[in-house]
């Protein structure tokens, strides 16, 4: 349809750049532009091309196989947060590795996977919506599970899609402050007292009635599901209404140098029990929304050295590229490894150092403190590979100073493990 038909349009690739032997265009987003190639490594990529605008590297081997995982290990049902990364190639890759749900926050983002993957089903979880995105949501794109946190977001459901009858309204509650390093129940969620009001006044007008949370952006602790959980469990004895659905968010997280990560299987197990601690008669349905753990390790980014001044490397993207988390704000470390331009990568330094990196805008925030570590000898032209950049940085790409362009590559090859540890 016509909807569609502009949401494509929107994406089509203006500025298409083949190299290699596949020459297929590929659909793009507004901020980027591809390049086409078979599956080289970054090293090979970096050598056939020279790149003087930064690469955004994809793995699709890794995607894939980590949508996988989830799908196989996750004792429910998945739902990619879209937010994290909506590059139509990585959720073309999701989809690949069996993830078939996707946690949109806006209409954009619907209509987003309406056009790229019409046999997906997508899910309205933003929990505070305009009236107008609630009615092109249900009447335009058959939306019919909303997440919400106050009556009066009930209300306005209720209004806006008439009075529906099939509706799936999942209530998202505050949850305790968790050993994360973004908490997120300070600006989103109902007080449990809240709660059970709502879940009473939902109960009547909702086909499935569900409870939702968010732990909190990297979660380091895996008990924090189990106490989250305990926290629903309270809320659903005082409601005393029948629950089908329990959403357990987001808040999976990713290895990066500044953090120790107990296992993934540990946050499965944690979920199990805090789920099967409900002790309900009727078995509500489990649904999970990780972003950041599905993409984060698929993607990498390669920038060049511009300039050196002692133990600071100018770089040509920045906090307000593809590299936003690594700014003041969260002051993000990411693995980096250098790929030297004049001689063999493998060539080895006799010191390793810490380095600050500065972006390619004239503000003086553009900078990421680290510290990346290095070998002592990097120079100017030579390209730094930057691992662990899939989740929410090119999200929050701008294009400030006119620096905005980037260019991708599917590529065959893993970021070296050995870069994480340093």
């Amino acid at each position: 349809n016509s909807a569609n038909e502009d949401v494509l349009k929107r994406i089509q690739d203006k500025d298409v750049l083949l190299v290699g032997h596949d020459q297929s265009p590929i659909p793009t987003s507004p901020t980027f532009s591809y390049i086409s190639s078979k599956l080289y490594s970054v090293d090979e990529t970096i050598a056939e091309l020279k790149p003087s605008v930064p690469l955004y590297c994809l793995r699709p081997k890794t995607i894939e196989a980590t949508a996988a995982w989830f799908v196989s290990t996750f004792p429910g049902q998945v739902l990619y947060a879209l937010k994290c990364n909506p590059e139509p190639q990585i959720l073309q890759m999701l989809w690949n590795g069996g993830i078939r749900h996707f946690d949109c926050s806006s209409l954009k983002e619907i209509e987003l996977i309406h056009a790229l993957l019409p046999s997906a089903k997508a899910y309205f979880m933003h929990p505070i919506k305009t009236r107008n995105s609630i009615y092109k949501a249900y009447f335009h794109y058959g939306i019919r599970d909303y997440a919400l946190d106050s009556i009066e977001e009930l209300h306005k459901i209720i209004e806006v899609t008439a009075n529906a009858n099939d509706l799936s309204l999942l209530v998202r509650i505050k949850v305790p402050e968790n050993v994360t390093l973004i908490d997120l129940s300070h600006k989103y969620g109902a007080s449990a007292a809240d709660a059970v009001d709502i879940l009473r006044q939902a109960r009547p007008v909702a086909k499935n009635l569900g409870i939702c949370f968010h732990v909190g952006s990297q979660c380091l602790n895996p008990e924090c599901y189990e106490s989250a959980l305990a926290v629903v469990k309270g809320i659903i004895t005082q409601a005393n209404v029948k629950i089908d659905i329990i959403d357990v968010g987001g808040g999976f997280p990713e290895r990066y140098p500044h953090c120790v990560l107990p296992s993934r299987d540990l946050f499965m197990l944690a979920i199990k029990r805090g789920f099967q601690d409900l002790n309900l008669t009727e078995k509500p349905a489990l649904w999970c929304e990780p972003g950041r753990a599905l993409v984060c390790a698929g993607c990498s980014l390669v920038v060049t050295v511009l300039a050196r001044r002692k133990d600071v490397l100018y770089i040509n993207d920045g906090v307000y590229g593809n590299l936003s988390d690594a700014g003041k704000l969260l002051n993000w470390r990411y693995p980096v490894r250098l790929v030297r331009r004049n001689e063999p990568t493998s060539a080895v330094a006799n010191e390793l150092k810490s380095f600050t990196f500065y972006g390619p805008t004239c503000d003086s925030i553009d900078v990421m403190k680290g510290p990346f570590v290095l070998p002592d000898d990097v120079k100017v032209d030579d390209y730094i590979e930057i691992g662990q950049t899939g989740a929410y940085n090119s999200a929050l790409k701008t294009s400030f100073n006119g620096f905005d362009e980037t260019k991708i590559v599917l590529v065959n090859d893993d970021f070296p493990i050995t870069a994480l540890e340093h």
